[in-house]
């Protein structure tokens, strides 16, 4: 046992070097913390060869504190699910969204005690003066309604995409910004929202609204060698009885033919 004491003493001195002296971990985490390491310490100790596999994966990032082992991809574009790059160009060449919405609740506001609307419509020019011809509301309203729609099929979309990689995350598979955008198009086809495009743009404000960045994790690939004769004699043994029964191994069973098995 000589050689892990000194690994443990190796591993002793550079925590004590190089992390920090204090922890948040409470005693239940430490310990199992603990159990983790020993875990991947026991698997390395007992195989004949293993490997280090780094591999990047999206996750959700949980805490402040973890800036450092999670690349947060958001940047500074809009946090509306819908935004093009010319979306701030106003629709229609000239009149805004918000614009518009404004000038039909206007249009359309009733008065309670005659049960018609408020406003007239040389007041509603009045008011709203970039609207020369009462058309526009018209138009105003279907486009709205469109756009609504629209918010909401990226909603239930997003909903789906989010479950899917929840699901991936539970069995430990690695997400990928791929991953997402595909999800994404299947969803869509299934949905018939023919005019939903998994742009990055999207892919962007998908991963900002439900907190998810790109996580680097290490994994420790080990490998055994199976060297008990009597193991591999009766593996090999109960192998070939069982593949009898159905025809379909027909030679006899040789122990010379026995090698160490890698697995």
């Amino acid at each position: 046992m000589a050689e892990v004491h000194r690994i443990t003493q190796l591993l002793r001195e550079r925590a004590s070097k190089n992390l920090p002296a204090q922890s948040t971990l409470t005693a239940l985490q430490e310990e199992e913390l603990a159990d983790q390491l020993f875990n991947v310490f026991e698997s390395i100790w007992t195989s004949t060869t293993y490997n280090e596999e780094d591999e990047t994966t999206l996750d959700n990032n949980t805490s402040d504190n973890e800036i450092d082992d999670c690349k947060d991809d958001s940047d500074e574009r809009s946090d509306d699910p819908d935004y093009k790059e010319d979306d701030e160009k106003p629709v229609f060449e000239s009149f805004t969204m918000s614009y518009m919405t404004r000038a039909l609740d206007y249009y359309h506001e009733i008065n309670p005690k005659t049960g018609k609307r408020s406003h007239s419509w040389k007041s509603i020019q009045y008011k709203f003066r970039r609207i020369t011809h009462q058309s526009y509301m018209a138009r105003f309203r279907d486009y709205v309604e469109q756009k609504g729609i629209k918010k909401q099929k990226i909603d239930i979309l997003a909903d789906h995409v989010y479950n899917n990689f929840e699901r991936a995350r539970d069995l430990l598979c690695p997400v990928h910004d791929m991953d997402l955008k595909r999800w994404g198009i299947r969803e869509s086809r299934s949905m018939s929202f023919h005019n939903f495009v998994a742009s990055d743009t999207w892919l962007l404000n998908f991963k900002h609204k439900y907190n998810i960045c790109s996580r680097k994790i290490i994994k420790v690939v080990t490998k055994r060698e199976l060297i008990n004769e009597d193991d591999i004699r009766s593996s090999a043994e109960e192998f070939i009885n069982e593949n009898k029964r159905d025809n379909f191994c027909d030679y006899a069973f040789d122990p010379n033919r026995i090698k160490a098995n890698k697995f």
